[in-house]
């Protein structure tokens, strides 16, 4: 449980944990939401700001971020996990099942890492949320890219989604406050599911240490990542058969399975940095269990 605190001064950047606040979710963007006393979402037609964020931080307000502008462009991506993973029986019926979903998002925050991309998971009342931070004001897809191609495997939202699949954008309850179905406030973890602070201002000094990941640097070692975002359905999920025809990046997708190597003639295999570490060997053999890794 996070506690709420008198308004403290961060002493790395002189700033308010409101102002910091904000500029680590208000940044570059056009306006913000408020959820009204009846539940219904109202539109703030104005940039977040510290004292907004304070009212939300104290509990007097729950605030909403609406994570595209005008242009669609973005700083800030959400993967969020609601707690359960769907299956199908014979007779093709949808059932669901609990699932964790913080130790979920730590294996999409450990794929990121691998990357050497930083993100920030938050607890949720069923679920959580993973949280990253760009660099610049940087197109949605291109965010929406990045990050789906790290969730491979996983039942998630992936936010902002690309104005081509969601002409209205909805606002994303924001972090940190007190939540509007039981009242509590949840908190960012470690990778180890751990408070990162008992405190909103411990929460927030944290979050100022999440680096912010220059997303054209990455697609441009990655443009592959682009195109796979074309070829998803609305619900994120590629075709087999686009899968199949589009390369995929070893990097990203040998961290979805366990897998055994088997090479003979491994000594002769070459490696192609131009793709991220791809390794071209004859007669490669990859033996996979068919489930998610597991990553520590």
């Amino acid at each position: 449980m996070v506690t709420a605190e008198r308004t403290t001064t961060h002493p790395a950047s002189g700033r308010t944990t409101a102002d910091a606040y904000a500029a680590r979710f208000g940044r570059g963007g056009e306006r913000h939401a408020r959820r009204a006393a009846d539940g219904a979402t109202e539109e703030i037609a104005t940039p977040l700001t510290g004292d907004a964020a304070r009212a939300h931080l104290r509990g007097e307000v729950s605030l909403g971020l609406y994570l595209r502008d005008g242009q669609d462009r973005t700083t800030v991506g959400l993967v969020a996990h609601d707690g359960y993973r769907t299956a199908y029986d014979d007779t093709g019926e949808a059932r669901r099942a609990p699932e964790d979903g913080i130790a979920a998002l730590q294996e999409v925050r450990q794929r990121l890492a691998l990357q050497g991309i930083d993100a920030a998971v938050e607890r949720a009342p069923q679920g959580g949320r993973l949280w990253v931070f760009t660099s610049e004001p940087v197109p949605s897809a291109d965010l929406h890219a990045l990050l789906r191609m790290a969730t491979r495997g996983q039942e998630v939202e992936v936010y902002p989604r690309p104005a081509r699949d969601q002409a209205v954008q909805p606002a994303v309850r924001a972090p940190l406050g007190v939540h509007p179905d039981d009242g509590r406030r949840y908190g960012f973890v470690d990778r180890a599911g751990r408070p990162v602070g008992a405190t909103l201002a411990a929460q927030v000094e944290h979050l100022e240490c999440v680096r912010r990941v220059d997303v054209g640097r990455e697609l441009g070692t990655r443009p592959h990542l682009r195109a796979e975002l074309a070829a998803l359905d609305p619900r994120g999920l590629a075709e087999p058969q686009e899968r199949q025809e589009r390369p995929l990046d070893g990097s990203w997708a040998l961290l979805m399975m366990p897998f055994s190597l088997v090479a003979p003639e491994i000594d002769k295999g070459t490696f192609d940095g131009r793709h991220n570490g791809r390794l071209t060997v004859p007669n490669l053999l990859l033996i996979t269990s068919g489930r998610p890794a597991e990553i520590d």
